[in-house]
């Protein structure tokens, strides 16, 4: 039975299909104040633990990612004018990543939130931690902009891609190894991710049930993405025959999305 398994195993991998794919991403002016308006809801209302991530290829100070609310989570690049990223919520203040982010060049950025430990990380590396304690509200996120219920101000100016808001604090490992892929909506702890795939009109779609989705607010244009991403299609499995056997045994698997090259 064990080699049994072992073999349905490695049949399963090996039929994994990885796809390239061609992707947009939301262009914004931080000159015509440009950025996305989402209403609230719980599913983003993020508290102890968290983990927010996105591709970015901006330029320029104080470039505003996300923010929710009255500083809930508000994320920056280059807000001391050195290029570090920079977090700031009302019970923690200003905190700095340890290394910079270079600007005009595609860089995946993330923070996680455990324990009161917040992690910066740069293409997936680490670079450095604070300690922070969570704040909520029941007020609007913004994409792009800070502090929506009063600041309004700091925009982001570049393009953003992939951009991701887990409930649960992901590993580095996790980080680096998906950072590249277009994930599943349905993965698990993922409460809003938005793809910016749409390539025309005038809202993104949150991919996952959540539908936290969003409304472009004066007019960011959509690009395509500079970042290089792979659509991995997991085999969906409907019938193994024979279920038992022997060594050497013919298994014959089927379903959909197998790799047959």
């Amino acid at each position: 039975m064990r080699r049994i398994i072992t073999l349905c195993l490695f049949a399963f991998t090996a039929l994994t299909t990885v796809k390239a794919q061609t992707n947009n991403a939301l262009s914004f002016s931080s000159a015509s104040s440009q950025y996305v308006s989402v209403p609230h809801s719980s599913s983003i209302n993020l508290g102890s633990t968290f983990t927010i991530e996105a591709w970015v290829n901006y330029s320029g100070g104080n470039r505003t990612i996300i923010d929710k609310g009255d500083y809930d989570f508000l994320w920056q690049l280059n807000p001391t004018g050195n290029n570090y990223m920079g977090f700031y919520n009302k019970n923690s203040g200003w905190k700095y990543s340890t290394s910079a982010v270079s600007q005009n060049t595609w860089t995946h950025v993330a923070i996680t939130l455990s324990g009161g430990t917040l992690t910066f990380y740069i293409n997936g590396a680490a670079s450095g931690t604070a300690a922070v304690t969570a704040s909520q509200d029941g007020n609007a996120m913004n994409i792009g902009r800070q502090q929506p219920t009063a600041c309004q101000c700091n925009h982001f100016n570049g393009q953003m891609d992939e951009l991701r808001i887990w409930d649960i604090a992901r590993t580095q490992s996790q980080i680096q190894s998906n950072m590249n892929v277009s994930l599943s909506a349905s993965s698990s702890g993922l409460v809003a991710y938005y793809k910016f795939d749409e390539g025309t009109g005038s809202s993104i779609a949150d991919a996952t049930i959540n539908a936290n989705n969003g409304t472009l607010q004066n007019t960011p244009t959509w690009v395509t993405s500079g970042v290089s991403l792979t659509n991995v299609q997991i085999p969906t499995i409907a019938s193994v025959s024979p279920t038992t056997g022997t060594v050497g045994t013919t298994v014959t698997i089927t379903g959909t999305n197998f790799n047959t090259t």
